[in-house]
């Protein structure tokens, strides 16, 4: 069992540390002093969300941090508190983990760097005695989804709309076709659209859209890193160009678009807190034209091992994307899990417009709709995902002169909910 070995290690460092209590075990690396080296290489169990001891050390100056895995993938499952210091003084680090439901061990570096000096901090966390396995179980077979709108004027006939996704897998798992039908009574029809993915070396994905809408296909080579995350993307058919730059953590934190002369929005910075995508600020030219923020659910992780897909960009395009182009890339990349971390948490945050105006009147005025609230809710067994449910209330209002006067019934909630099958 790996618990009672850990308990024996423990208890062997224990009486090794009594025997040798009076060893200076101080370090000083420069610019950056260490009082307890031990405290640089640490291990933790599975289930264990924090290190248990932190990490002192005192900088002569203003310091940053970076963290590292070992393996290709970049570590969502780590984060530290504080991550820089903006001047010299004595810090202490908190380390934060997400359970570890795999079988396999895994292990970060964290480094801190002050001027011309650097400390390496290295944590492993033990594999879990029962890992939860990607295995074939916690592939997503299938979403239906179905929307109404409730108005508040009572109508007894909400509008509603309703569509079906449906996902095919190669013998390595990894997903070859992504079909969605906005019509699913109609089972005998063809579907709506469908992307196929197909895998032709290491570092090239190749998507195929097509939609019962148009005989044309779009077609795309994507180009991967050594890690396997897309760097840059092109349209086969046309001038259209995609890039991402990730960070040291492995995070994407910018994608451009290039290509069409008619797109407004070239540019998407996105900003991470911890192991969370929290803003996107779109560019338009040179300066920020809006901005979207998210929120999450704390006690609702997003891991591959509990669901292979990453429904925060598949439903709520909660993800690194380029905003108002021909093809959701960034939406279908993140999904896949080919554009770095996915955030750590389910989104409790649909971007959408919070405030539109529609139909303008003969006397100057104009009708908007506000939203007032949103979240979404996940329902999960057995730790998987089975369902999701966005729901919003909105508000309509008129506008004359910078004067708003409210139309309650012209109001409305409107409610997405998503069931998933594996």
């Amino acid at each position: 069992m790996k618990t009672a070995k850990f308990f024996m290690a423990f208890i062997a460092a224990a009486l090794l540390a009594s025997c040798s209590d009076d060893k200076d075990y101080s370090g000083d690396f420069g610019q950056i002093k260490v009082p307890d080296t031990r405290q640089l290489e640490q291990t933790v169990s599975a289930d264990d969300t924090q290190s248990a001891r932190g990490v002192t050390f005192t900088t002569e100056g203003a310091w940053t941090s970076t963290i590292a895995e070992t393996r290709a993938e970049a570590p969502a499952w780590i984060s530290i508190s504080p991550d820089r210091g903006d001047a010299a003084g004595s810090y202490t680090l908190k380390i934060t983990l997400e359970p570890n439901t795999s079988g396999a061990s895994r292990t970060a570096t964290i480094v801190i760097t002050c001027g011309t000096s650097k400390i390496e901090i290295t944590v492993t966390q033990e594999g879990a005695d029962d890992p939860i396995e990607s295995t074939p179980a916690n592939r997503i077979m299938r979403i239906d989804s179905r929307q109404q709108t409730i108005r508040n004027s009572g109508d007894s006939d909400p509008e509603r709309w309703t569509s079906t996704s449906r996902f095919t897998y190669d013998d390595a798992g990894r997903l070859t076709c992504y079909e969605w039908d906005d019509t699913p009574e109609n089972s005998a029809d063809a579907m709506d659209e469908v992307l196929r993915i197909s895998y032709p070396d290491a570092k090239t994905l190749k998507l195929s859209a097509e939609t019962t809408e148009s005989p044309e296909k779009g077609s795309y080579t994507v180009t991967l890193d050594d890690a396997g995350r897309a760097v840059a993307a092109r349209s086969d058919n046309g001038p259209e160009r995609w890039t991402f730059a990730y960070d040291g953590n492995g995070c994407c934190k910018e994608c451009t678009y290039s290509g069409d002369e008619y797109h407004n929005y070239p540019r998407t910075v996105c900003r991470w807190t911890g192991n969370d995508l929290t803003g996107l600020d779109i560019y338009q030219g040179k300066e920020v034209d809006f901005s979207y923020e998210f929120e999450y659910h704390a006690d609702r992780p997003n891991t591959p091992a509990l669901c292979n897909l990453d429904l925060n960009a598949l439903l709520f395009d909660v993800c690194p994307d380029i905003e108002d182009a021909d093809f959701f890339m960034g939406s279908v990349l993140s999904g896949i899990g080919r554009l770095g971390n996915r955030s750590a948490h389910l989104t409790n945050t649909n971007p959408d417009e919070s405030e539109f105006s529609v139909e303008p009147l003969p006397d100057g005025s104009f009708i908007s709709f506000r939203v007032l609230n949103e979240r979404i809710e996940w329902k999960q067994v057995g730790g998987r995902v089975t369902e999701a449910i966005w729901i919003q209330e909105v508000e309509c209002f008129q506008k004359k002169d910078g004067k708003e006067t409210v139309i309650p019934e012209r109001g409305y909630t409107e409610i997405e909910t998503h069931q998933i099958f594996y």
